[in-house]
């Protein structure tokens, strides 16, 4: 499936609580997600604008307002795909063997946890199995979140990006013909 990696790593970095870890740089994800998905950077720079207005404590308030006041905008595919209860607690467990067979680890934060996810499916080697979660796990949690938003909101946006980008990497991904070996020639 050949995702970039970098795009995927900038997208958790730029969904991960503000100031919280890596410097998200709005600006630059935009570019580098212009070329494959315009759509997806149009959302981006609505994002980027606010993301440049703000100061850390804005962020981290919208930040709040968006994912924790509200649940049903959670930024967990778990939650979206299970609910809270004993489903979501199966799900967490495969997903976190998953993680173990790929040699990948989640701290500070629950394996559903979508720049979790995002760092994961940036390092893994498996093509077939990060299309499996990307298709079957991210993608429909993304578009469950987009669809809990009521009023325009910049973490919103910036879902509605990476949900674009993430469907059309699939799509491209879908669409190109399968590489056979190619057979040595006998002299």
């Amino acid at each position: 499936m050949k995702m970039s990696s970098e795009i995927l790593r900038r997208y958790a970095d730029l969904l991960d609580y503000p100031g919280g870890g890596a410097a998200a740089e709005p600006e630059v994800q935009m570019s580098m997600v212009a070329a494959d998905c315009p759509p997806a950077a149009e959302a981006l720079a609505e994002f980027a604008r606010f993301a440049a207005e703000s100061d850390r404590a804005r962020m981290e308030e919208a930040y709040t307002a968006t994912f924790d006041l509200r649940p049903v905008c959670s930024p967990y595919v778990g939650y979206h795909l299970c609910g809270e209860g004993y489903q979501r607690s199966r799900f967490l467990v495969k997903l976190q063997e998953i993680y173990r067979r790929h040699g990948f680890a989640v701290e500070g934060e629950l394996a559903d946890h979508f720049p979790a996810v995002l760092r994961f499916l940036a390092r893994v080697g498996d093509e077939r199995e990060a299309r499996e979660l990307a298709l079957d796990g991210l993608l429909p949690a993304l578009e469950k979140s987009l669809a809990a938003f009521e009023e325009p909101s910049p973490y919103g946006e910036l879902i509605r990006s990476l949900q674009l980008w993430l469907a059309g990497s699939l799509e491209r991904a879908e669409a190109q013909p399968a590489v056979a070996p190619q057979e040595e020639s006998v002299p």
